[in-house]
C-alpha cells in the first residue's frame, strides 16, 4: 500500500517518527527575492538560503514553534525547505553527516538546482511547488 501524501508539517513529523531507523529533519530557511509583480522566483526572482538547522523528529515539534524559533534568529525568510536524513543500525545520523547534507541543500538552492525531492512550505505552512528553470 503506498504511503499517504503529506498534508501538513505534523504529517511529516509523524512520518519521520514511524521510520524503522532514527531520523533527523533538516531545515533550510529561504528568502525569496522577486522583481516587482513577479509571483514566483521562476518569473525572474532568486532564492537565497538564510539559515539552517537539523532537529530530531519529536511529537512536540510543530510548525508554529519552528517558525517562532526561526524568526528569533532571522525574520527575513519566506520559505522553509525540509529534508530527512536517516540513521543506520538504530543510530541517528551524526551532527557531521547532518551538516554535510544541509550544506548540499544550501548549494542546490544557490545553484538553482532541482529542489523537487524536498518539502517546501511557506510561512503559512502551505506547500510550495517549483518547476525547474528553463535552460537559457
Amino acid at each position: 500500500m503506498p504511503a499517504a501524501p503529506l498534508e501538513s508539517f505534523a504529517d511529516l513529523v509523524r512520518s519521520a517518527l514511524r521510520q524503522k531507523e532514527p531520523h533527523r529533519l533538516l531545515f533550510v530557511f529561504i528568502r525569496v527575492d522577486r522583481p516587482d509583480g513577479a509571483p514566483l522566483p521562476a518569473d525572474g526572482g532568486t532564492l537565497s538560503p538564510i539559515m539552517y538547522i537539523d532537529l530530531p523528529p519529536a511529537g512536540e515539534l510543530d510548525f508554529a514553534t519552528l517558525t517562532r524559533d526561526a524568526d528569533a534568529q532571522s525574520p527575513v525568510w519566506d520559505w522553509v525547505m525540509i529534508g530527512a536524513l536517516s540513521g543506520t543500525h538504530g543510530t541517528p545520523p551524526t551532527p557531521a553527516r547532518a551538516e554535510e547534507v544541509l550544506q548540499t541543500m544550501v548549494r542546490l538552492i544557490e545553484a538553482g538546482g532541482d529542489l523537487s525531492p524536498f518539502v517546501i512550505l511557506d510561512r503559512a505552512e502551505r506547500p510550495v511547488r517549483l518547476s525547474p528553470a528553463e535552460p537559457v
